[in-house]
């Protein structure tokens, strides 16, 4: 494939930094534009929109790629792509596809457009592409790339006799209350680390937790992949139905056994080196004794589940490159 073709004819824009976009886009040779701030939405926003539409009016590139979320960044791209003329394609994560948050809940109608008005729209999984496909738009299916294994991360110091972490952003979607609850039954040598930041939800939360969690805040890149490469099991729960996790697919780039929520959608992709369990803190308890008494076995289950996901995903990486070269 010619590379540098893409990257020249090819723009792919971001209102946040998020490993997916990252991932693909130096698997397809484009250098990603990103503009990001700290400023509060209602004041970024507008300087994003313009931002972008003097990038775009500079560039005039043959094919925009954007990253949802950000919805209004996708329905500016609907708007400059009938003023520049440009091939449209939207990446879209889950909170893309599905109008769940407050706000996105009201303006259903504007998720529906989107999606029938991008030329091409790409999805995480089959069931998302359903939804696009129902609102007359085209979609294709590319799952996260699996990060490359990190051999050179050093060791976390983890107190624990064993030690699992529990990957989590404390949003609505992730039972982390359950997660407490199942800690609690465990012996008081099991440490469970939970990522993330937790302040939002309670900024006491630390002092409420049983003896066995270990809430770490929110960790630099470095600091996560050490305690990653350094427990002995990796938890990432969901009550989203088709929904991929991010935390599966670090996990398993690492080698590490996983407990994931039994869905459809999970069962369906990672189905090697997996013990799968209800959100409630019962099905968590025992999931986690099942995992850590067959330990090796789903070791080396996910060394063979992460040759099969690289292979699979090679393929639909070469598809998706092979479409944008036609389209230029």
């Amino acid at each position: 494939m010619n590379k540098p073709l893409i990257n020249q004819n090819i723009v792919w824009l971001a209102w946040e930094r998020h490993r997916r976009t990252l991932e693909l886009c130096r698997y397809l040779g484009i250098t990603p534009v990103i503009f990001e701030s700290s400023l509060p939405r209602s004041f970024k926003h507008p300087f994003f929109i313009a931002k972008t539409f003097f990038y775009l009016l500079q560039k005039r590139p043959k094919v925009l790629i954007v990253q949802n979320p950000s919805i209004i960044l996708t329905l500016l791209g609907c708007i400059l792509r009938r003023l520049l003329g440009f091939y449209y394609v939207v990446d879209a994560h889950n909170g893309g596809i599905i109008a769940d948050s407050p706000i996105g809940k009201k303006v259903p109608l504007l998720y529906s457009f989107w999606q029938k008005e991008a030329d091409l729209t790409i999805v995480t999984n089959r069931f998302m592409a359903e939804i696009v496909e129902g609102h007359g738009g085209k979609s294709f299916v590319l799952p996260d790339k699996l990060p490359e294994y990190k051999d050179n991360c050093g060791r976390f110091n983890v107190e624990g006799q064993i030690n699992i972490l529990c990957i989590s952003t404390f949003d609505a979607d992730e039972p982390f209350e359950e997660v407490f609850a199942a800690a609690q039954m465990l012996p008081s040598d099991y440490i469970v680390y939970m990522t993330g930041n937790y302040t939002n939800i309670d900024p006491n939360l630390s002092e409420k937790c049983p003896k066995q969690i270990r809430l770490t805040g929110f960790l630099s890149e470095d600091d996560y992949w050490s305690l990653l490469s350094t427990v002995d099991l990796v938890m990432d729960l969901t009550i989203r139905e088709n929904c991929l996790v991010c935390g599966a697919y670090e996990g398993i780039s690492q080698g590490k056994p996983l407990i994931l929520s039994s869905t459809v959608i999970l069962k369906e992709y990672f189905n090697r080196g997996v013990v799968f369990t209800k959100n409630d803190s019962e099905n968590i308890h025992q999931s986690i004794i099942s995992a850590l008494s067959r330990l090796d076995f789903l070791k080396n289950e996910v060394l063979e589940g992460r040759a099969l996901l690289k292979k699979d995903w090679q393929t639909l990486g070469r598809k998706l490159e092979y479409l944008l070269h036609e389209v230029l």
